[in-house]
């Protein structure tokens, strides 16, 4: 499914819902000096380009060493009933 992002008319709404006029209202009990004080530098990529970075960035994780999580659970083959 595809991300799609929440309209202003949706954002009200919610804010509506809790009883708050506004974003800034909603994070008023975050100190000041505990929120981010400028904005993030992510570039924008379609879903595909991020797909494909996070796999770039997941293959750096790659190793030959065996992987014990999931207490026995490994790859194998299920047939098909």
């Amino acid at each position: 499914m595809s991300y799609i992002s929440h309209t202003g008319d949706d954002r009200k709404k919610m804010l509506d819902k809790i009883g708050m006029k506004s974003m800034e209202e909603l994070f008023d009990p975050i100190p000041k000096e505990l929120r981010l004080q400028n904005r993030l530098n992510i570039p924008v990529l379609s879903e595909m380009e991020l797909l494909n970075e996070l796999e770039q960035i997941s293959n750096l994780n790659a190793t030959e060493l065996a992987c014990f999580a999931g207490g026995g659970v490994y790859d194998h083959f299920i047939p098909a009933a």
